[in-house]
């Protein structure tokens, strides 16, 4: 997975292990790859030579300065990285990370607050409120990009409404 550089997301419940599981994952990266790690408090510890950590500030006592995870993201994306990590995904940052997932940046990943991998889009709409390409409920079918890809992308009636599913290069894009 790593070595094919796939985008990824490590789900599960408080305490189950998921950014253990991703800090192990990230130190098995290769040395020459630039990992930049945008985090709302400073929980993964790759054992990695080359790790740029990014982490949010609240607003000071005037209500400015204040660095949300968006911004952060936003912000890794400009320093070109190799991989970017999310430390935990679960604000209005899945529409950034998305979007940087599917205009190539192989190789993302992120945890997320879920019991189950079906879960993931209805904690995404129930904290993030993303566009509208998000709805109800999957109807969708996950098929490979081409043959030889690694990256997926939806299809059937729910993918049609989809802006983002159209693009032939779509991940994770199903319309929920």
């Amino acid at each position: 997975m790593l070595a094919a550089r796939l985008s990824f997301l490590i789900s599960g419940g408080t305490g189950s292990g998921k950014t253990t599981l991703l800090s192990s994952l990230l130190g098995l990266v290769g040395p020459a790859e630039r990992i930049v790690l945008a985090e709302d408090s400073a929980e993964l510890r790759p054992d990695h030579p080359h790790v740029v950590r990014l982490e949010t500030r609240p607003a000071n006592q005037e209500g400015a300065g204040r660095v949300t995870l968006r911004d952060l993201v936003r912000q890794a994306l400009r320093m070109r990285p190799d991989r970017l990590v999310v430390g935990e995904v679960r604000g209005a940052e899945v529409t950034d990370l998305l979007a940087a997932l599917n205009t190539g940046h192989e190789g993302g990943c992120g945890t997320v607050h879920a019991n189950a991998a079906c879960d993931v889009p209805r904690a995404w709409r129930l904290s993030a409120r993303p566009r509208a390409w998000i709805g109800p409920r999957c109807t969708a079918s996950w098929r490979p990009r081409s043959p030889s890809s690694s990256t997926w992308c939806a299809t059937g009636p729910a993918a049609a409404g989809s802006p983002r599913s159209t693009s032939s290069n779509a991940i994770a894009t199903a319309a929920w």
